[in-house]
């Protein structure tokens, strides 16, 4: 396995986790109910596997959930000759990285039954339990880890975002990671 093939799957939820999630950075283990659960049950009726239905089936998905499902996919990725470890980041997370074999295939094959709806809805809730826009979370976050100052707004984070001149310095990864964690990046990490 080339690197690159390792850092394709990692770098393949960070479009997913920005583009879905809206989180600001405190830790939260269960959904709030009226923002998550009709969704997460709707998302039930595309699952493919009854490990699926089930964990979807009550609208949460907690913790111990959504690593019994990295575990049944890991389980078939190792059975296709892919040694694959869940990575996190401040506890949370993150992806996975893979240490053999063709992932990329196994992965397309593995995926369904066992993470390939629950992870997203997983990621989604941690990094925003109240379901707020992005912006207004990454900025919050973003406040809280002191990246930037109180005054800072989701129209200079707009900015900022547009702008190759803007760095974050010392702050660019916690930048990174509120903007993929959101809530679920706890402070003084």
């Amino acid at each position: 396995m080339t690197r690159s093939a390792s850092l394709t799957w990692r770098l393949a939820l960070l479009p997913l986790a920005a583009l879905l999630l809206a989180g600001g950075c405190s830790p939260t283990v269960e959904p709030a109910p009226s923002e998550w659960r009709e969704d997460v049950i709707r998302a039930a009726q595309g699952a493919t596997s009854p490990l699926e239905r089930e964990i979807l089936s009550d609208g949460a998905i907690t913790e111990a959930e959504f690593r019994e499902a990295f575990a049944a996919f890991q389980e078939c990725m190792d059975g296709l000759g892919v040694a694959i470890e869940m990575t996190e980041s401040h506890g949370q997370f993150a992806g996975f990285s893979t240490g053999s074999g063709d992932a990329d295939q196994a992965a397309e094959t593995c995926r369904p039954g066992t993470i390939d709806i629950i992870e997203p809805w997983f990621v989604q809730i941690r990094g925003n339990p109240a379901r707020d826009s992005q912006p207004e979370v990454t900025v919050r976050c973003l406040k809280r880890m002191g990246v930037v100052g109180e005054g800072y707004s989701v129209a200079d984070l707009e900015r900022d975002q547009t702008s190759a001149d803007t760095a974050y310095g010392p702050g660019l990864q916690l930048y990174l990671d509120c903007l993929t964690l959101g809530d679920a990046l706890p402070k003084g990490e």
